[in-house]
């Protein structure tokens, strides 16, 4: 089966190279490998993520009891609070058109970036995709190494019952025209359903370059692997497996001390599965298929873009594998389990002990105190009963040995940027400084929420220029439809669907993706929330501000609200009642005036329109310095 024709920048074809290409991918990746066990045994990223299962001691020692070591698990409880505000709930995006040639059609983008826009939010918000886990999934990953999240669009084919056959008489009498020599073809296969999918790759099985940069797109190469049915590949026509020789069994090197599950572990050791990297190379714009350690390349095929989307909090400088998020939690961990454990482990080896003074019992009497039952009495020889017999104090554990429990809470939350009410928790603070911990704790979520809106935005982006160049088929989207305009402010905002075609999706401009930030989390739109209230009492308070576009803006941005069609709203609403209450003082000059020489109607009507005008300056100031003076 002959492998797709690729050259490399000599012109040499790609697939001739054979043996020697698959050789240095080999090398390659050892040398990766190599790179990656190096960063993750220094940063302990697979003890971090044990930590967040409770995996906190090394049981080694304790392999054939049943003991326990205490465990307090504070990385469960911040990542679990930390989690839903930085992704609890389908995004919304915003797609904007951007000119890239000096020819623009700014009505036919702006209608384009409308129809891309309901994609992606119904994609995100549909249940037919089931991309929220691998979200959630990647999302997790990158709180012990980095997440990773693959865009891929897929296509089921089938036969094309019109293959092979050329052009009729029909089809040249409706205006199709060709040589006499070439005949026009039907494709032998054609799609029949195509769908767009977010693929969660375990950071584990991700290798980069070992010149690599923190930006994935500035790397050499990226590759990742995964497990392959041997029937699968010999049975796909896009992979070239007639050179391959597979053994029927493999040693226990071969799992690369990846932990797997006992029904893939049997199927890896029979040789029914088979570890495949699929490789990036960013230098020849190709991806390719190599099983591990193997002397072929079985695909090689042109990469458009990347398609792998990367999440890190935390970078380092100069190379890719970042500073893990929990790294820096691991220490005050350890700290407050070996308190909580230090004080089990005194309980539990408290037993009862007594002094009795010298000649202070009879011996039968003392029988009955050490083998009689509950409520026995003995009679001792001294006045004092305390004196004849005394409990033993066991030892004491030190007010420091609670004072470190407390202290290693702190710790812990100030590493974590936790505070004990995103817990749950109330503390003995004063109000102040409660606000004043919540609010440095909002700073650093906002700093995060706002990495994965980004991350979220790159993501979108990709699927939307995967859709444009690789989508062929039509297909149905459900939309809202806003039918509010200038003279019905509340109309309905109804949902229909709507049939999206490829000429809808296809132009030349450039576009933006955002995201709200507020749609992320019901943290986020708490904030939003005051944001709003307060807009509304300022606008309430200083009505002037609205009849400007500019002073509504800029109050809007000093206060946080960031939503420009409310702000439009306002403005719009706020100069209709302005216009209005003009209006009422027109008619009510009006009237006065056409009260004749009658001075009483005039008067009237100058008092309603003086009180409908704020005081001067002149006459606030008076009524400051002299309260007895009512200013009219």
């Amino acid at each position: 089966m002959p492998r797709t024709k690729l050259v490399d920048k000599s012109g040499a074809p790609l697939a001739e190279m054979g043996d020697e290409r698959a050789r240095i991918w080999n090398d390659r990746l050892n040398s990766a490998n190599e790179l990656y066990d190096k960063w993750s045994k220094k940063y302990d990223t697979e003890q971090l993520e044990e930590y967040y299962y409770g995996k906190q001691w090394d049981n080694s020692s304790n392999a054939h009891n049943e003991y326990n070591p205490y465990v307090n698990n504070k990385f469960f409880i911040a990542i679990d609070v930390k989690l839903p505000s930085l992704l609890f709930q389908n995004p919304q995006f915003v797609v904007k058109p951007k000119p890239t040639k000096s020819e623009y059609d700014e009505e036919g983008s702006a209608l384009r970036a409308k129809v891309r826009q309901d994609m992606l939010n119904f994609f995100f918000s549909s249940n037919i995709t089931d991309w929220g886990m691998e979200l959630d999934l990647a999302l997790l990953n990158a709180q012990f190494s980095y997440g990773l999240i693959e865009v891929l669009h897929t296509s089921d084919w089938i036969e094309n019952p019109e293959a092979d056959k050329p052009l009729t008489k029909s089809d040249v009498e409706m205006g199709i025209s060709h040589d006499e020599d070439v005949i026009i073809k039907q494709p032998k296969k054609i799609p029949v359903k195509e769908r767009l999918v977010l693929k969660y790759i375990p950071a584990k099985r991700f290798r980069v370059s070992t010149l690599s940069h923190p930006n994935l797109n500035k790397c050499a190469w990226w590759a990742y692997w995964e497990y392959f049915d041997v029937r699968d590949l010999e049975n796909n026509e896009n992979y070239d497996t007639s050179e391959w020789n597979l053994v029927t069994s493999r040693s226990d090197e071969f799992n690369d001390g990846v932990a797997l599950q006992d029904e893939l572990d049997e199927q890896v050791q029979k040789g029914d599965l088979v570890k495949v990297w699929k490789i990036f190379d960013n230098r020849a714009k190709t991806i390719e298929y190599l099983p591990e350690n193997h002397d072929n390349v079985i695909r090689t095929r042109k990469m458009r873009r990347n398609t792998i989307i990367p999440l890190k909090f935390r970078h380092r400088l100069d190379t890719f594998y970042p500073l893990p998020v929990t790294y820096n939690w691991k220490s005050p961990q350890d700290e407050l389990n070996d308190i909580r454990e230090a004080a089990r482990v005194h309980r539990r080896r408290y037993v009862r002990k007594y002094v009795i003074a010298t000649n202070s019992f009879e011996e039968e009497e003392l029988n009955k105190l050490q083998f009689g039952g509950d409520g026995a009495m003995a009679e001792t020889k001294l006045s004092d009963a305390r004196a004849a017999i005394s409990p033993m104090p066991n030892a004491d554990l030190g007010a420091q040995h609670f004072e470190g429990i407390q202290t290693s809470t702190n710790d812990f939350d100030n590493v974590a940027g936790i505070s004990a009410q995103q817990r749950g928790e109330s503390t003995g603070a004063s109000a102040t400084e409660t606000s004043i911990v919540d609010k440095r704790s909002t700073i650093r979520e906002s700093r995060d929420r706002i990495i994965v809106a980004n991350w979220l935005c790159e993501i979108a982006k990709v699927m939307l220029l995967e859709i444009k160049e690789r989508t062929t088929l039509d297909f149905w989207v459900k939309v809202l439809i806003d039918e509010a305009n200038d003279d019905d402010q509340l109309a309905e905002i109804s949902e229909q669907w709507t049939l999206i075609t490829k000429e809808e999706i296809t132009g030349d401009e450039d576009f933006d993706v955002n995201v709200s930030v507020t749609s992320l989390s019901p943290v986020a739109q708490q904030a939003d929330k005051s944001d709003y209230i307060e807009f509304l009492s300022v606008l309430q308070q200083f009505p002037i501000v609205s009849m400007s576009p500019h002073l509504i803006r800029e109050t809007a941005n000093k206060l946080g609200y960031r939503n420009e069609n409310v702000i439009r709203v306002f403005q719009k609403l706020a100069q209709a009642a302005m216009f209005e209450k003009l209006a009422g003082a027109e008619n009510i000059m009006e009237q006065a005036m056409q009260g004749g020489g009658g001075t009483g109607a005039g008067q009237l009507g100058q008092k309603t329109i003086a009180q409908a005008q704020p005081n001067t300056q002149e006459q606030i100031t008076n009524q400051l310095q002299n309260p007895s003076t009512r200013v009219q």
